[in-house]
């Protein structure tokens, strides 16, 4: 864990007068790399003053940071861990947004855990390919909120959408090639406009 230059040794005296340690726990993660990842977040300051308690807005730059935490923590964290992980964070980050950084931190691991224990296959079908897109939606909703997983992962989304649709339309048989013309500009205006 970490640069041995940089480990903490704990004086022998100290070790004879103090034997009991103050966490019994070995933790299993290197916080370092987290905090200098939600460091670069956090020093965007982007906060959004219309909201209570000055929430912070975030963008999908700071997905692909809470990615790379996320991806350089061990899989399978005990719930300890987790909350200490929140803990580091808030002592960390004091002041306003503490409580939304640790709880978006602690939903991306548990959001990406989710999607590495599922075996998604590349699905090829068109409606398979539709329901694993609604599927992920769904899970980045339900671990990161709606909101925050909209500001994160909107643009994303959009393009994915669009993609789905216009195969949608493409292969739609029942259609004239008029018809088609008319709803796959439809369509483009439409993500043009988001």
């Amino acid at each position: 864990m970490g640069n041995p230059t940089n480990v903490w040794y704990q004086p022998s005296i100290i070790n004879s007068r103090y034997p009991t340690l103050i966490s019994p726990n070995n933790w299993d993660f290197d916080y370092s790399t987290i905090e200098a990842l939600l460091d670069q977040i956090h020093s965007r300051k982007r906060f959004n003053n219309s909201q209570p308690n000055n929430t912070m807005t975030f963008t999908a730059d700071d997905a692909e940071l809470f990615s790379k935490a996320i991806q350089s923590l061990p899989k399978n964290l005990s719930a300890v861990s987790l909350q200490r992980i929140q803990f580091l964070i808030a002592k960390e980050f004091p002041d306003d947004i503490e409580n939304q950084l640790a709880k978006l931190t602690v939903g991306f691991y548990q959001l990406q855990s989710a999607t590495d224990t599922r075996a998604e296959h590349k699905p090829t079908q068109l409606a398979d390919k539709m329901l694993t897109f609604k599927n992920k939606v769904d899970r980045q909703d339900h671990f990161l909120g709606k909101d925050t997983a909209h500001q994160l992962f909107g643009k994303q989304r959009a393009i994915s959408y669009y993609l789905l649709q216009r195969r949608a339309i493409k292969e739609n048989t029942q259609l004239s090639s008029e018809q088609k013309t008319k709803k796959l500009q439809s369509l483009k205006n439409t993500l043009a406009n988001d």
